[in-house]
């Protein structure tokens, strides 16, 4: 599902800042 790319997006910003 497109959530799982949202989410692992969000993820993925949220440990880089």
């Amino acid at each position: 599902m497109e959530v799982s790319t949202t989410t692992a997006f969000l993820i993925h910003e949220g440990l880089t800042v």
